[in-house]
Parts: C-alpha cells; structure tokens; sequence
C-alpha cells in the first residue's frame, strides 16, 4: 500500500511544472505532525517498530555521533509502536537525544510520503528483515538511504545505497554523515535509487512472474 501512495506521489513530482510547491507541500504535510516544525532544519528518518531487532538503540549511539559533526540535525521516528517502545524511550534519553528526536508513531498512509521528501536521508540499520519495502519507499522518493549490509537488503538495493554494518554505531554514523555532507554522493545516490525503485513496480513485478511461469512452463513441455 505504502509503496503505491509513494509511486504517485514521485511521479507528480518528476513531472510537475511546479516541483517546488509540491516539495513546499511535502514539508506542510510534515509539519502537521511536528509541534515545533520551525525548529527542524535537516531530519534523518527510520520507519520501523520498536521491535527489538530494528536496532535502535545502535542507531541512538550513531545519531550522538552524528550531531558532534552536524549540530543542526535532527532524528524522525515513525512506525507502530509495539514491544519495547519503553526501551526506546530509555535509550533516547540515555544518550541525551530528548531534545533531538521526534517520535511521530503510526503515520496515515497518505502523509508517509510527504515525511519521507521531507528528509535529508533514510537510515535503517535493522538487524534482520524479511524484505525491506522501506529503502524502496525512501529510493522512490528521492531520499539517499543508508542501510544493513544484510540479506535480503543487498539484493533489494544493489548498489543505490550506503551499506553499514548494522552492530557498528560508527559506521553507521560516518555513512549519515556522508550522506547529508558530501553532495555528489548524495546526488549520485539518488539518482541510482530512483533507477533500482523504478525495479520494483508492480508493472516489472508482474513482468518478472510471468517471465518465470513461461520458462516452467517450456520446462515442462520439453
């Protein structure tokens, strides 16, 4: 559902003759759920749970070092907020990042993304995943991603996206702020992740299968 809404909502800003309302569009959406949105310069965003193996509490340590080299940057959380939300809660403060990190929960499928071109980058350093339908959201909106060097995530990203050892805070760290400081990367990432998503569409999906039913199907016949 999510990479649809994202679809159509990219497609519209490809196109537009008026690219800059829909981005000052974007950032309004983001800014209904932030209480102080004036204060937010740059944000990094993680869509996830707070399941314990979306390792948060690792990209905590990496966001503390983030900040002693870009002050202005600021962390976003969405995502159902299900077992461990206290233990969340208790890392934040433990590495003093109170102040840093906004916990917007469950978001409507409409606003996601909005939330996702509102950020500079898009981390996800979960430790183990059955997909990773967000790096492909976040690729399909023009957001340079950051994420675990971990099956499946190698394979969905190819090579549009930073690869991190996700049990390290400071690789995870110098990746972030590679991303949000060195321009050419950052453009060359988009770029590459707008290309891998556009593999992902429910057009090459469909494409694919039925290109694999043919050959089974020839494989029998012979």
């Amino acid at each position: 559902m999510w990479l649809l809404v994202v679809q159509e909502m990219i497609l519209g800003l490809l196109f537009s003759k008026d690219r800059a309302l829909q981005l000052e569009a974007c950032l309004s959406s983001f800014a209904r759920h932030v209480t102080d949105a004036d204060s937010v310069r740059m944000v990094i965003l993680y869509a996830a749970s707070s399941l314990p193996h979306k390792n948060h509490e690792r990209l905590f340590q990496a966001f503390h070092r983030v900040r002693e080299q870009v002050p202005e940057i600021q962390l976003v959380l969405i995502g159902a907020r299900d077992k461990g939300v206290e233990t969340l809660t208790r890392a934040i403060k433990e590495q003093g990042l109170e102040q840093f990190t906004i916990l917007l929960g469950w978001i409507p499928f409409k606003d996601v993304p909005s939330i996702y071109r509102a950020s500079e980058a898009f981390v996800f350093p979960t430790l183990h995943e059955g997909f990773g339908l967000p790096i492909i959201e976040a690729m399909s909106c023009g957001v340079p991603v950051v994420c675990s060097r971990i099956e499946p995530l190698l394979e969905v990203a190819g090579d549009a996206v930073l690869f991190v050892d996700p049990f390290s805070p400071e690789e995870i760290a110098t990746a972030i702020i590679k991303v949000v400081t060195d321009a050419p990367t950052r453009e060359r990432m988009i770029g590459k992740g707008l290309a891998r998503s556009n593999q992902f569409t429910w057009e090459a999906t469909a494409k694919r299968t039925l290109a694999f039913l043919t050959t089974i199907a020839t494989e029998k016949k012979g």
